[in-house]
């Protein structure tokens, strides 16, 4: 299972995270899962304003569809040859959003890309790596950028 976020700047990551994984070998037999999670933040805020719920759904497929779409031609794009994969879209960022899929999919190995920061950036952005590490019960491979 790979883990990545579009919307927020991860991607690069999540690319480089994914190709040191098949230069690893780790990919050749696997059954590969390319997460994307998301808030739609739009939704709540549409919520909130009192937009009818018919408006509210329509805007979260779009959104849901444009994501999609997104997320197919970034995998795309990673040139992972004969890879076999699945792709899924996950409401929720984070530590959390991942761990819950975690839980739920029981993957052997989660590979997620990490931004590489050190002190005290890290300190006060926190690391989803990290927090992973310690939460769930799998093996999770955590590419640095630089790696």
């Amino acid at each position: 299972m790979a883990q990545g976020v579009h919307r927020n700047g991860h991607v690069r990551n999540l690319g480089h995270a994914a190709r040191k994984a098949q230069a690893l070998g780790l990919l050749d037999t696997a059954d590969v899962t390319f997460v994307h999670g998301y808030a739609p933040i739009t939704r709540q805020m549409m919520i909130h304003a009192g937009i009818p719920a018919e408006r509210v759904h329509q805007e979260a497929e779009r959104e849901f569809q444009s994501t999609r779409r997104e997320l197919g031609q970034f995998i795309q794009g990673l040139d992972l040859g004969e890879l076999n994969y699945n792709a899924r879209i996950i409401e929720g960022v984070g530590a959390d959003a991942i761990s819950g899929l975690v839980e739920q999919a029981k993957p052997d190995l989660l590979v997620i890309g990490t931004r590489g920061l050190s002190g005290i950036r890290r300190l006060f952005l926190g690391s989803v790596a990290q927090e992973l590490m310690g939460s769930v019960e799998i093996d999770v491979l955590a590419v640095p950028p630089q790696a």
